[in-house]
């Protein structure tokens, strides 16, 4: 509920604030012919991307797919995908709900849209490197709220960013909502410059998650097509982040550190004990 909040506080009109699974009153609406129509459009071999990891050659794999498919197939409806008219700014500031929870979590959440000249693999990379600068479980701030008793456990975080929406979002389970998010965002807020040590222990770490997960067929057929359907590569993020520099960092930051850009989502306790 938390994560599902935070994207809506995000984003005012782009489909990422939904909830994939959609609505009791979204799936009431469904139809046979609905879903047919959709199945026409969308799941259609022309539209298909197959990536396949293992011990196989580029001929067995053709031999199957034409056994599956079979001859010359029609070509899929043109499905046509228009752009979202999405506000740089956040759509609110503020979200707070009350659940049967152990303990309130709180998200800060920080919007980057694309730029229309942006360069996606270098952004991506800079992102991820000032997470784990900033809100990584190795960082000073995850380790000092913890030794304070503010939080209960190490920060974590997510980046994403493609050619569609990107956002930081740091999260963190906590007694003290006002002063975790008050520390969180007083760490974007006061970061001027990554310090050169830091900055490439964690660059070193997500190239070395990032080729860890070469060593899984599953994996590495996962990854390589997401950035295939983003109209880039694999290796293009693993190249920019071997090329990022603590001045790309400093030039994001500079972007990120607007008050219309961030906003904050609470899971706080029903019941006092």
């Amino acid at each position: 509920m938390l994560y599902s909040d935070i994207l809506k506080a995000l984003y005012k009109n782009h489909p990422v604030r939904r909830a994939i699974l959609g609505s009791p009153a979204s799936i009431a609406k469904l139809t046979p012919r609905l879903l047919s129509t959709v199945h026409r459009a969308l799941y259609h071999p022309a539209r298909l991307h197959l990536c396949v990891a293992g011990r196989v050659t580029p001929e067995e794999v053709e031999a199957v797919c034409d056994r599956v498919f079979g001859g010359t197939l029609p070509l899929a409806p043109i499905v046509e995908y228009l752009p979202v008219k999405e506000p740089r700014a956040v759509a609110k500031s503020r979200t707070t709900r009350k659940m049967s929870v152990s303990q309130p979590t709180v998200a800060l959440g920080i919007k980057l849209l694309p730029e229309e000249d942006e360069d996606i693999p270098k952004t991506a990379a800079a992102l991820e490197v000032l997470g784990c600068l900033l809100f990584g479980e190795s960082s000073a701030l995850s380790h000092r709220l913890y030794r304070e008793g503010v939080i209960s456990s190490t920060l974590s975080f997510e980046s994403t960013m493609n050619r569609s929406f990107g956002h930081l979002i740091v999260f963190a389970n906590t007694d003290d909502p006002e002063k975790t998010l008050a520390a969180l965002k007083e760490a974007l807020y006061g970061f001027n410059a990554p310090d050169p040590t830091d900055f490439l222990a964690c660059k070193r770490m997500e190239l070395g998650d990032l080729f860890q997960s070469l060593d899984s067929t599953e994996e590495y057929a996962s990854d390589y097509l997401a950035h295939r359907m983003e109209g880039s590569n694999l290796f293009a993020y693993a190249d920019a982040l071997s090329a990022l520099t603590p001045a790309d960092v400093t030039d994001l930051v500079k972007r990120l550190r607007a008050p219309d850009l961030t906003a904050e989502a609470l899971v706080m306790l029903k019941h006092k004990s």
